[in-house]
């Protein structure tokens, strides 16, 4: 149970980041560039997982080192 209550903590701090920064890409960039069709297909493998350690996982080693990596 406490790692279920600690993803959906995750869950509202990564939507306000989400928030944030589409405010910021709005407001202060000239272009936003399109999700490239892997990355889609990698978001959306990750989004229907029916498991939430993996979809966690997923999301947390996958998705967020593509994010720091671009």
């Amino acid at each position: 149970m406490d790692g279920k209550l600690y993803a959906s903590s995750q869950v509202f701090d990564e939507a306000r980041h989400v928030e944030v920064f589409a405010r910021y890409a709005e407001e202060k960039l000239d272009e936003l560039y399109p999700c490239t069709q892997n990355l889609f297909n990698l978001m959306q493998a990750i989004t229907v997982e029916s498991r939430w350690d993996f979809k966690f996982l997923g999301m947390q080693l996958i998705v967020e080192g593509l994010a720091i990596a671009s």
